[in-house]
Order: C-alpha cells, then structure tokens, then sequence
C-alpha cells in the first residue's frame, strides 16, 4: 500500500511539476488522419462522427498530452496523398511499422496486432498454402512488403476495407482474406458471416505505429510521451477492453490478453523481489545444514578411525558409534552387539538411550531373545533395513534393554566378508528414517565390522597361530610385518591386493624401495628411513603416506606401525596396520570446495544487495530531491502535505535499503569499525535533536529528555557513526512505540569501567514471553490485532551485532503497558590527543563558481542542476564521461566537477583518469573533482578516493551536505 501510494504521489508531483510547460504546448494545431473504413479501429459511425479503437486512443493522448489533435478519417490513398505530396496531414493514425521504409518517421509501437486468414467454409486452406494463393487485403493495413516476403508466389488484391475483403472470398474471387483478428470478430458478429470460418491459431502479428514525416519530429515525441502516459494510468487497456475484450472472446475465449500477462508479469516481480533474499537464505540454510551434517558424519568417521587404529576396546567402540549414530540420525536408543570369540551362536549387546538430556550406555545382565522376523533380516538375509511402521526386536518386552517404547527401526548388520560378526540396531519413538539414514548406519557398521574384527585379531594372536592367520588374510585392512630394516616379512591378502605384488615378490625388496623408488615412490630414501627409526625410537607411529602401485595408480593409505618384542623385550621387528583412504580423502577435498562455493555464494548475495541497492538508490535520488525542491517553491498546504509523504516514504525506503545492506555487510564480514576521536556530548545532542524532529513529525505528546555523565571524557575513541546508529535505532523506536509520557536517554560510566547507554520510554512495553525475540533478525512485535508498527524488522538485530563488533552488550527490560528500557555498553577509550576544532566552512555560494555537472541519468541531471542553480552556482552539464573530458579540454572555465561513476562510454572513474593526466602534461591548476554515486559499499567509496576524486557524496544526496561539500573543495583549491 506504502508504494502504490507513493508511486500515485509521485505521479501528482512529476505532473503538477510539468502542468505549465504542457500549457504553452497546446497553442498548435495537429491533423491526423485515418481509414474511414477500418472496424473496430477507425470508421465513421452512424452519426458521421469519427470512432473507434485508434480514434479512442488519439484523443487520450491528446488530453494526456495537451495536444490540439483534430482526427479526420477518409479513403487511404487520400490519407496518404495529403500526409506525404500535399503534406496537409501531419501523421497517419496507425499503419505496419516498416522498419525497412527510411523516408518517414515511426512512433513507438502502439498495438501489437494479430492477423488471420479468413477462408471459404467447406474449402479451408489452399492446397499449395498461402504461398499460391490469391489473397484479398485491405490497402491500409500497408502489408504488402510483408506478405509477399513471407508468402513469395502469392497475388495480392487490394480492397478499400476488410468487409470488401471478406466478400471476395465469399464470392471465390478470392482464396483467403488476411484480415486482423479483432476486425475479423468485430466483423463476423456484426454482419452475421456464416459462409467463411477462422483457423484456430492466428497467422502472425506485427506491430502498428503512427507515421510521421521528418518535420514532425517533435510532434512524434510529445505522442511518444502521451502513449506512454496512458498505458501508465490505465487508460490505454480501458480503451482496449472497451472495443476488443468481447469481440476477442468470439472465436478465441482461451487466449489471455498480453496486457493481462505483462500485469502478471510485473506482479511476478515485485514478488521475485521481496522472495528473493528469503529464498536464498533458505538454500544457503538448507546446503550449510547439509554440508554440516556430512562434516560431521566423516569427522566421526575419522575420528572412529583414530580410535580403532589407536587401540579403543571394542566396549568403548560399542559407545562411540552408538552416540554418534543417535547424533546424526535423530534417534533416542540403540544396540550394539557382536558375536562373542568363543561361540558363532552367542553374541554380547550394548544398550543406549538418551531421553530428555539424560544418557545411559550399559551392558544387559540377561540378552533377550529375537524376534523370528528380525532373526531372518539379521543373521540370515544380512540386510539393511529401515521400518517406520511398528517393528518388535526383542520377544516379550523390552524393558530389560532400557529401550521400552521404541517403534522405528533402523538396522545393519555387520558383515566381515560373507561373515556375519554383529548388528547395528536404532530406534525411536518419532522420527521416520529414511535413505539418508540407512547410508550412515552401512558406513558405521563396516567400521563396527573393522572393530570387531580386530578384537578378534588380538584374541586369536594371543590364542593360536591358525587363528590369526585366517584374520590376518581376510582382513580388509592392509596388514603387514617387516624387519627393522624394513624388509617385509609377511603380508596380507589386502596388501597384496593393493599393491598389486604377490607375496613372494614382496619379500623380495623392501618397504624403503617401495616408498622411494624413482618410478614408483614419492618419497626421498632418507625420509622413509627416518619414518623406520621413529618407530624404533618411539615404539608406535601413525600417519598417512602416498604410494603408487605395481600398476601405476596412486593410492594414500593410513598406517599404524609398532615394534615386535622378542621374549627377551628385544625389538626384532615392525608389524602394522592401513587402510586406502583414497577415497576418503577425495570427499574431504569436495567437502572443502563445497564449503568455499557456499562462502562464494555468500558473497554473490552481497554483491547482489549491493547492487540492488545502487539501482534503487539512482531513481531514489530524484524523487527525494526533487519532492525537497517543491515543499520549498509549493505554498498550497495540500500540495505540501502529499509532497511530505512522499519525502518520508522516500526516506523511510532508503533507510530499509540501508538496513538490508548494514546487515549484509555484518554477515559477510565485510562492515568495518572506524575509530576516531570524537565528542560525546556532541553526538547526545545531535541524536536529542534527530529525535525531538521525530516527535514533532509525529505530532506525539512526548517529553524528551537526555543526561551525560560528567566525569566521561570530553573527547573519546569509538566509531561515533555506529554509536549514533544504534542509538537512532533505539530511540526511533521509543518514538514509533510511546504515544504520549516521556523518553529519557543518556550516558554513563558504569561500575565495570564500561561507556553505558540507555534509552527508556513509557510506551506500550513488550511481554515477558517476546523479551526474547526482540533482537532477532525480521522480529516485530506486535499486541494488537493487526500490525499497527511499521519496519523491516531489522534495526535491533543490527544494534545488537553492531554493539557485539565494538566489544559490547545490549539487553532490554520491559513491561507491557508500562514501557521499556534499552541498554547498551561499549569499551570506554578516552582520547589521549586533543582535536582541533572543525572548520565549518561558509555554505552560501558563490555565483562565480562554476560546476560541470556529469551525470548520464536526465532526471537526476536536471535534479542537480536545479540545486546548485538555487544555490548561486553556475552549471555545465554532460551526458556522460566522453562529454566531459570534451567539455574539460574546451579551455571553458570550470571551479569544480560534480562526476557520477556508472555511466554509458565512458564511465566516471575513466574520465577522471583521463582528465587528471591532461592536468599532468599541461601543468594546469587541478581541479576538484567530487564523486556523486550511488555505490555505497565501504570498498567502494575506498577505491573512489584511491583513484583521485577529492571528495565523494553518496545518492540519494542531501542538499546542505552536497553544497557543504562543493564549498569545501572549492574553498581549498590549489594546484596539484
């Protein structure tokens, strides 16, 4: 509603702004002229009175305009011998836009229209097409170039109007007729025509314009202008639907009007617009939780990994998967259990649950029996499986495991081989499991299954040397045992497997020829012997190392190698275990990528809002500009009460695109804190005065009132912008929340040695239960039954981030109905060197100085223009960069140039180039050049005056600081 409303009150000012030039417009008499036969668009009705679509239209636009139009309607050749050899025909109303006709003049499209073949009824098309037919044509449509190029072989008989047409071919004279589609249906209805039909779909459109000659030029804009006014205001598709929307529904009721779909087209992106951020904060929610969720899974791979490798008893294995398992599945018990070393038949179990906050890990007195059901999918089937349906485990009850309640199930057997060693059970009583689910509980049981195993390898080493030769070969890790010279001793079959090597050709070199051969190695012979002494020096060693294999791929493997010890405690040799973490370590890299893409995508979104706000800033610019001009020049208190509206929803715009930007510069990291020396009490007053404009505005009851503690310093370091910001933000809102009562803020030195703010009103308050919430980002809290406060909702969450920048704290206390305090500390830093007092520099122009004004945007161009000219300054204006280093090079006297950045040609940042090196050569005094842009973004004011300009002022601009800023650099001049 806000923007409608500003758009309709901008609208009223633009055109009460124009209303006497239009006047003097109106003092010349036009003539257009049109067909007298051509319904719906132009024919004389019953009354002889010229009527029709482009008659409606011409007269709109002639009131729109302020043109005097007489419209005159008569045979086309007639039209087209006054218009063109008697020249008494200034334009013809609307004729085929013939881009390839140079002799006239074209005004901008008026209508697209769609053209048909009318055809006999029992005939239809001839059977060569439209290429071999004879087709009737109304003379003024002007299509003949067209038809005959897109029909070559076709003859052509002109008419006087389409019913003639129409006629020809209900009489055979003729094949088809090509007639417009809204004629054809005006016609048919109106005639009652039962002989002839229309083909389904239209033959092809193309656009009508007015003609104009070239000494009607200016003419061609002014109509240019009006078209464009009444397809603004709505009138354009009132004519339409006035004479096409029944006609149109005849034969084509499922066709949508374009005018519809550039409606919908314009809703769709304002919606796009407001959509856009929330979308991509989802997806970057979406793919940060994603990313998050398989850090995590590989880091408690990893980590499982470590502990395996680092010796973990297969109790404290048991724990740790379950734990991470419940973690990355969302499930509240477990059971884990393996088959036991003594018999295939028996296995122990481990019990978890986590209910609320609480966490049990146990081993049951007695193991319930399986299910039969569960016996199948386990034991014999090995498969993975999820239920969400009610699923049992256990016979009986399921109290004994501490589980009781559980209904989901997620399970996986660990397989070692074909061999079945033990189960991964989860469980809960509310989350579904899904896919996802089933892939991380495979990934941990193989591990569960490596864990397993190897408490059967360090039971079975102990116990029989049978029984650790059958796990030292079927083993899916690389095992391995060699010398302390480092020949190999024995291998396993995975090792063989990796390598590529059999195990009579690995005991024939050793592992240092392995890691450091020319053609096979990655490693220096000294290196590989060091990782052989570190071994025999520390006992264990660990770590990753790459190879490459018999058949030339390379692999990385992580490795744990320890000492073998005789009876004796003599070190006779280095046994060890790896695994191929190739894989691994290609998923780690792409995680790495995938996190820097989402950092990337996080600084497309800020390029993007800076952009945007660029783009809204430029037409911003002229609207608050020119609305401060007319509250100054209009008396009529109406007219300045709307042009106040639109000044403070103008504003009320550009602080919102400040707070998006604010907040998007916070979360990419790239807002950064400027401290300087600065006087406190000065700030105070400065927001006392900001707020006391605010209450009057408002017209509110309002005591305002402020404090300043004496014993703070009278200069002080911190970024006084920032304090002031959050400070306005605060207080604005105590304006927007208090109707009447009081607001009190101040300063203070608190008991921590902290610079303590605080802002208090006895406005409407906040309940205890949205306390919370008020600094959360979009948060606008809200008592009464609809919104009654406007806002973004983004100014506390920006304090408080701003606040938590410059080292501080932000609370808030409230009661409903009763009001709220707001508090705020930063570090207190007293200004150690005494600034000298600025110098206000005299604002009252001088009418000598001269401006060039470089701006390629016309509105903002005149805005500028018409500012400084009030101020006493002298203006020359360019379009562009080109212009002005023409305008420069001229010799003409100019004190100071006013450059925009982005500019077609030639932009600003160019020509300042180009004009600074002139000066170079030529020796000539420099002169001051000041940025005018609506690029905001710290880095880029930054690199504005890194590149030469003398001063930059942002858009939209004010007034006072813009002719502050000029009187400055002008002020100051001297060469370079």
């Amino acid at each position: 509603m806000i923007i409608k409303l500003f758009k309709k009150s901008a609208l009223i000012a633009l055109l009460l702004l124009c209303s006497s030039s239009l006047h003097a417009m109106q003092e010349k008499f036009y003539i257009g002229a049109g067909n007298n036969s051509f319904p719906p668009f132009e024919f004389i009705d019953e009354y002889g009175r010229p009527s029709g679509f482009n008659v409606d239209i011409i007269n709109a636009i002639a009131a729109e305009s302020g043109l005097n139009i007489r419209i005159i309607l008569m045979d086309h050749d007639e039209a087209i011998e006054q218009f063109s050899a008697e020249k008494k025909i200034d334009f013809i109303t609307s004729v085929f836009h013939d881009k390839k006709n140079g002799g006239v003049f074209y005004s901008k499209p008026g209508i697209s229209i769609q053209f048909t073949a009318a055809l006999p009824l029992a005939k239809g098309y001839p059977p060569g097409g439209l290429s071999e037919a004879t087709i009737a044509i109304n003379r003024g449509y002007m299509l003949d170039t067209y038809i005959t190029a897109e029909y070559p072989g076709s003859s052509i008989i002109h008419t006087g109007t389409d019913l003639a047409a129409l006629r020809l071919v209900a009489s055979g004279k003729a094949d088809c007729a090509i007639v417009s589609l809204n004629s054809a249906n005006y016609l048919f209805a109106k005639y009652k025509i039962k002989d002839l039909h229309l083909p389904e779909r239209p033959l092809f459109s193309v656009e009508f314009s007015a003609m104009f000659s070239n000494d009607n030029i200016d003419l061609m804009t002014r109509f240019n202008d009006g078209m464009a006014a009444i397809k603004k205001n709505g009138e354009f598709s009132r004519i339409y639907l006035k004479w096409f929307s029944q006609s149109e529904g005849t034969h084509y009721d499922s066709r949508m009007y374009a005018l519809f779909a550039v409606l919908l087209v314009l809703t769709a992106i304002s919606l796009l617009i407001i959509l856009f951020y929330i979308i991509l904060r989802r997806e970057v929610n979406r793919r940060t939780k994603e990313l998050n969720k398989e850090i995590s899974h590989n880091y408690y791979i990893a980590d499982l990994s470590r502990k395996l490798l680092g010796g973990a008893s297969i109790e404290n294995i048991s724990r740790i998967i379950l734990e991470y398992l419940a973690e990355l599945t969302g499930s509240s018990a477990g059971y884990a259990g393996y088959v036991t070393v003594e018999s295939s038949e028996s296995f122990s179990l481990f019990t978890y649950t986590r209910a609320s906050g609480e966490v049990s890990f146990r081993r049951p007195d007695t193991i319930p029996e399986f299910t039969t059901e569960m016996k199948k999918k386990l034991f014999y089937d090995r498969d993975s499986f999820f239920s969400n349906d009610e699923f049992s485990v256990f016979e009986g009850t399921e109290s004994t495991t501490g589980a009781a309640g559980v209904k989901r199930i997620l399970c996986s057997p660990a397989v070692i081989g074909e061999k079945f060693v033990g189960f991964i059970i989860l469980g809960n009583s509310r989350k579904d499991y899904d896919s996802d689910d089933l892939t991380v509980i495979e990934n941990f049981s193989s591990q569960y299954a490596l864990a397993i195993q190897r408490m059967w390898f360090e039971h079975d080493l102990i116990m029989s040397e049978k029984k650790y030769r059958d796990i030292f070969n079927n083993v899916e890790d690389l095992l391995y045992i060699y010398d302390l010279q480092g020949n190999f001793m024995e291998v396993n079959s995975a090792f063989q497997k990796l390598f590529g090597y059999t195990e009579d050709e690995l005991k024939k070199t050793d592992i240092v020829t392995i890691l450091s051969e020319k053609n096979t190695g990655f490693y220096k012979k000294s290196e590989v012997l060091d990782m052989l002494n570190r071994v025999i020096n520390d006992g264990t060693v660990h770590g990753e190392v790459k190879i490459k294999t018999k058949a030339g791929k390379n692999v990385i493997i992580e490795y744990k190698n320890a000492l073998i010890y005789d009876e004796t405690g003599a070190a006779v040799g280095i046994q060890g275990s790896a695994r191929d973490i190739t894989q691994r370590k290609h998923f780690e890299k792409m995680l790495i990528e995938a996190r820097e893409k989402a950092k990337e995508s996080d600084s497309l979104k800020t390029n993007f809002l800076a952009n945007m706000s660029h783009e809204m800033r430029t037409p911003l610019n002229a609207v608050i500009g020119f609305t401060d001009i007319l509250i100054d020049e209009i008396s009529e208190p109406v007219h300045e009460n709307y042009l106040r509206m639109i000044q403070k929803s103008g504003k009320l715009l550009l602080s919102i695109i400040n707070e998006i930007l604010d907040l998007s510069k916070i979360e990419s990291g790239s807002l950064k804190l400027i401290e300087a020396p600065f006087s406190i009490r000065s700030l105070m007053k400065n927001v006392y005065n900001s707020t006391f404009v605010l209450i009057r505005a408002g017209k509110k009851n309002i005591n305002l009132d402020f404090d300043c503690d004496q014993y703070i310093s009278e200069l002080i370091n911190g970024d006084e912008y920032r304090i002031e910001q959050v400070l306005n933000n605060l207080l604005s809102n105590a304006v927007k929340f208090t109707d009447s009562g009081e607001i009190n803020f101040g300063a203070r030195l608190n008991s921590s040695g902290l610079l303590e703010f605080h802002v208090e009103d006895t406005g409407i308050g906040i309940t205890d239960e949205n306390l919370p919430l008020v600094f959360e980002r979009f948060r606008q809290i809200d008592y009464s039954s609809r919104r009654s406060y406007s806002g973004t909702g983004l100014g506390l969450s920006i304090s408080r981030m701003i606040v938590e920048m410059m080292g501080g704290t932000i609370s808030v206390e409230s009661r409903l109905n009763s009001g709220s305090r707001f508090v705020f500390t930063v570090p207190y830093k007293p200004a150690t060197v005494e600034t000298a007092a600025r110098h206000e520099p005299d604002n009252s122009a001088d009418s000598s100085k001269t401006v060039l004004v470089v701006e390629d945007n016309s509105i903002n161009r005149m805005l500028v223009t018409r500012v400084l000219e009030k101020s006493g300054f002298n203006c020359i204006m360019a379009v562009d960069g080109f212009e002005a280093v023409e305008e420069f090079k001229s010799g003409n006297h100019i004190d100071i140039i006013l450059m925009d950045i982005q500019m077609p040609r030639m932009d600003g940042l160019e020509a300042l180039g180009i004009i600074r090196e002139l000066e170079k050569k030529s020796g000539a005094t420099r002169t001051p050049i000041m940025a005018l842009s609506a690029h905001v973004m710290k880095e880029d004011v930054q690199k504005f005056l890194e590149s030469g300009f003398d001063s930059y002022i942002a858009k939209p601009f004010n007034r006072d600081d813009l002719i502050r800023g000029i009187s400055e650099l002008t002020e100051n001049k001297n060469p370079a």
